[in-house]
């Protein structure tokens, strides 16, 4: 599952108690939302999950709460790999 996957399931748990979670979830189906818009949406659905009164309910939102952060955090990796591949491809092209 995708970044995008897990914020949209995220937004469909609170969309009953959050009005503006249909909104937010709309937008990030139809990509209009950029990396450093998504990463303050993750923000406020965090402090959401910590306001979520039914307990059944937050917990399997932390759950997801977790792997989304694992799944940030793998991104975050790949792109420092691809932006140290294109600072090698870029230096052996100087190179030549």
């Amino acid at each position: 599952m995708t970044r995008k996957e897990y914020l949209i399931k995220i937004l469909s748990f609170l969309e009953k108690d959050w009005p503006v979670a249909t909104g937010l979830k709309i937008l990030i189906q139809e990509d209009a939302l950029d990396t450093a818009t998504l990463d303050t949406v993750q923000k406020i659905l965090d402090d959401a999950i910590e306001k979520t009164k039914d307990q059944k309910e937050k917990n399997k939102l932390m759950k997801i709460k977790a792997h989304l952060d694992e799944l940030q955090q793998r991104e975050q990796e790949e792109r420092a790999m691809e932006e140290q591949d294109l600072l090698d491809l870029e230096a052996e092209l100087a190179n030549l």
